[in-house]
């Protein structure tokens, strides 16, 4: 038991917001460029098996990619997956984290950070990967533009909700 001051605790009540485990991948010194011009999603850096203590418990999945590139007026979708369950974990397709070079930009090369929070994090291993595809077929797009030197890195946090 946990006494605060005021109130008296089972051990397990105060446990909100602990971090129960990490996970983390990555490549780091990419030997090529990542590239596509499909609106189809491919998979792309090291996958993530994580197998939830608790599945009432939350994830919260971090990926920082070294370099993005796109093309003016063009744009990139970039999201994780859920490959054991074939779902993204941000829901549906349309809420895909979307990065727009705009028309006064001649190409875009930029670094790129996600989170994403699932609320459950669900029973047994689960293997998780980032995807990404362009917004316009036939326009080119590109993770880790410039070859040797860009990383990708990825990271996920099994923690007790509050």
């Amino acid at each position: 038991l946990k006494f605060t001051g005021t109130t008296t605790l089972a051990s397990a009540a105060d446990n909100a917001g602990k971090i129960v485990q990490t996970k983390m991948e990555g490549n780091y010194n990419f030997s090529s460029d990542t590239s596509s011009n499909s609106e189809t999603y491919a998979g792309f850096g090291n996958e993530i098996v994580i197998t939830p203590s608790s599945s009432s418990n939350a994830l919260i999945f971090q990926m920082m990619i070294s370099d993005v590139y796109f093309s003016s007026n063009e744009g990139i979708r970039i999201d994780i997956y859920d490959k054991t369950n074939a779902t993204w974990v941000a829901g549906s397709t349309s809420r895909k984290a979307s990065f727009h070079a705009g028309s006064t930009v001649n190409g875009l090369n930029t670094p790129v950070t996600l989170m994403e929070i699932l609320e459950t994090a669900g029973s047994g291993a689960r293997t998780y990967q980032g995807y990404y595809r362009t917004e316009t077929s036939g326009e080119a797009v590109y993770i880790n533009n410039g070859g040797s030197n860009g990383f990708v890195r990825f990271c996920i946090m099994e923690v007790v909700k509050g």
